[in-house]
């Protein structure tokens, strides 16, 4: 028996260490990822070559190229290549394929019900490859980084780059013509836990005459989905990993319009009996001690949950405060890029020991949400974004950022690499 523990804890391991191997930063010619468009679901290839020599195509595939081999190869790759595309000698790009993002299951183990999930990271049965002359140069896949806070431990909470989402429980529930207007997310809270999100800005409705769910994540004054499917997704994934601190903030209330004490006691109560065992009160880092993720995971405690409400953080001890917000208010890439240029290295607040980017445009009135739907936007928007983090060293200035549509950005590729730079600087 202890013979076969041995052999499976060796399994792990290797499986830990050959995941966590895979960096679009490494490669041989430049960076090389995939994301996925928040308007046609489909795969979008994006590279940033800076070799001298530029790969002459960039391939997209159902498994990796440059690991078929033997008298088959031929025969693997034909099957295995969706699309090929001219490089057109262009140093950096983004192309959007025809082929749609279809997420049947995770891989890893990593399925809401899977038991015994694997640490590390898993790709998605796409990858990204650059070829020259008939020759694989670089690949990548686009993965899941579930555990990716665990080789982060020696980082404070005020210090390490979070990925989120703005408005992350609107993901699903409206008619087809209100979708684009409404939604700002596309994947419910299991699978943005999975694929590396960690903080989740939440707005929450109280509908008194809905007997099965009363509670409910709205997008302003309309309900989107019930709450607490959400949040008992939140406690699975907690309950299946021991190092991932994961923040909710609820950040408005906004059905009723006067929302009672009464309402706050329901949600609170709720709260404490789905995550007590879990929750990390504020106390101890109300001094701004520099305490470490790996302190916080020795407590097992590794959840916060900041609330929006002076008078409801004052009564309960296990609350945090709002997290202080930079939030632009701009329509347009530019207008966000001013401001974000103005505030993105001031994330010290002395009310907030965390500080959130809202890096997603605002719509500036219903003709202009008419115009352009929020997928439109994010689309428009989060491609440069993730050139303006890594440009200038930006990212190493920003603690949480929050976006629409996670997949069409690549800000959770750039936050771990971002706390990388973090731990190899300072460690």
């Amino acid at each position: 028996m202890n013979g076969l523990f041995f052999c499976v804890i060796i399994i792990i391991l290797f499986v830990i260490g050959k995941s966590d191997s895979q960096d679009e930063t490494n490669n041989e010619c430049g960076r090389l990822f995939l994301t996925v468009s928040a308007v046609t679901n489909q795969l979008v290839l994006n590279w940033d070559f800076t070799c001298s020599n530029y790969p002459d195509h960039i391939a997209l595939s159902s498994r990796s190229l440059k690991s078929i081999e033997g008298k088959d190869a031929y025969f693997l790759e034909y099957f295995s290549i969706y699309e090929i595309i001219a490089s057109k000698n262009s140093k950096n790009g983004s192309y959007q394929t025809t082929t749609s993002f279809d997420l049947l299951s995770f891989p890893g183990n990593w399925d809401k019900d899977d038991l015994m999930p694997i640490p590390g990271n898993h790709c998605l049965p796409y990858w990204i490859t650059t070829v020259k002359n008939k020759k694989y140069i670089d690949e990548n896949c686009l993965n899941i980084e579930p555990t990716w806070m665990h080789r982060f431990g020696k980082l404070t909470l005020e210090s390490i780059m979070i990925p989120g989402t703005h408005n992350s429980g609107s993901w699903i529930g409206m008619p087809n013509l209100l979708k684009y207007y409404i939604l700002n997310q596309d994947q419910e809270f299991w699978n943005q836990l999975v694929f590396g999100i960690r903080f989740f800005d939440i707005r929450v409705g109280y509908y008194e005459n809905d007997d099965n769910n009363k509670f409910w994540i709205n997008h302003n004054f309309i309900p989107v989905t019930p709450l607490k499917p959400e949040l008992l997704s939140v406690l699975n994934f907690l309950k299946k990993t021991t190092t991932e601190v994961i923040i909710l903030d609820f950040h408005q209330f906004p059905i009723p319009e006067v929302f009672l004490e009464r309402y706050h006691d329901e949600l609170l109560e709720m709260l404490q009996e789905l995550f007590g065992e879990y929750i990390l009160p504020p106390q101890q880092f109300r001094k701004r001690q520099a305490i470490a993720l790996e302190q916080i995971w020795k407590s097992g405690k590794r959840l916060i949950i900041s609330y929006n409400s002076r008078e409801q953080v004052r009564k309960k001890k296990w609350l945090w405060g709002g997290i202080y917000r930079k939030w632009g208010n701009k329509n347009t890439p530019e207008g966000m890029y001013a401001y974000m240029n103005q505030v993105f290295n001031f994330h010290i607040h002395p009310k907030s020991l965390m500080c959130v980017l809202m890096a997603e445009p605002t719509p500036a009135g219903l003709f202009d949400l008419i115009m352009n739907s929020l997928a439109d936007l994010a689309d428009g928007f989060n491609p440069t974004l993730n050139d303006w983090l890594r440009d200038e060293n930006r990212s190493v200035y920003v603690n949480i950022i929050a976006v629409d549509f996670f997949l069409s950005s690549d800000i959770i590729n750039t936050a771990i690499e971002t706390n990388q730079k973090k731990v190899k600087d300072v460690f």
